[in-house]
């Protein structure tokens, strides 16, 4: 994403370039994508992605990366951080899944979230780092087990829920509720004391 000591004239038009470029890659797809084109819709020159971003990867990577905030600020709501376990693994799946629904263009990015990974970006994302502290949260109030490696757990619980979002859009007819109750009580039963 960008520098955050961005003033906000520089905010906006990142933002603008954020956006446009999250247009172009749902509907063009990674390689068609064209940095002039994003530059025009963005209304700013390319030398100005350039200041931001060092290629279209990293540019991507910073789309990707806005909306894994989302799915994280989903995630960090305070009645689900005073839900017990397990319970509380239905209200983080649902928060996720209710995000992925207002993002139109989920489909389409996270097609090409292999890009993001190719080009080395960001090993810990918003979303692993709140699964984490869900997960940290539930071991110190003993609610899970203990013996628990919180980073190999948080990606296994992140892919997971990635894997159940692509399940869902490659058959919307599914029932969201219901892939999301298999995860939970996945999950409930894998990580809950008896």
């Amino acid at each position: 994403m960008a520098p955050a000591d961005e003033n906000p004239a520089q905010s906006k038009k990142t933002t603008a370039i954020l956006d446009a470029a999250k247009r172009h890659f749902a509907d063009h797809g990674f390689e068609a994508t064209r940095l002039s084109e994003v530059a025009k819709d963005a209304g700013v020159a390319v030398g100005t992605i350039y200041l931001r971003y060092e290629g279209k990867a990293e540019l991507l990577a910073g789309v990707l990366e806005r909306a894994q905030l989302s799915f994280a600020d989903a995630m960090d709501d305070q009645t689900i951080w005073d839900t017990p376990f397990p319970q509380r693994f239905h209200a983080l799946i649902g928060s996720i899944f209710q995000a992925a629904g207002a993002e139109i263009d989920l489909a389409a990015l996270m097609a090409l979230s292999s890009y993001e990974v190719n080009a080395g970006s960001h090993d810990r994302s918003a979303v692993l780092m709140q699964i984490e502290a869900h997960i940290r949260d539930g071991v110190t109030r003993k609610e899970l087990r203990k013996d628990v490696d919180l980073k190999i757990v948080a990606r296994m619980a992140h892919g997971m829920v990635e894997g159940a979002m692509r399940e869902m859009m490659a058959e919307p007819s599914r029932d969201p509720h219901v892939i999301i109750a298999h995860i939970a009580d996945a999950s409930t039963r894998w990580l809950c004391e008896d």
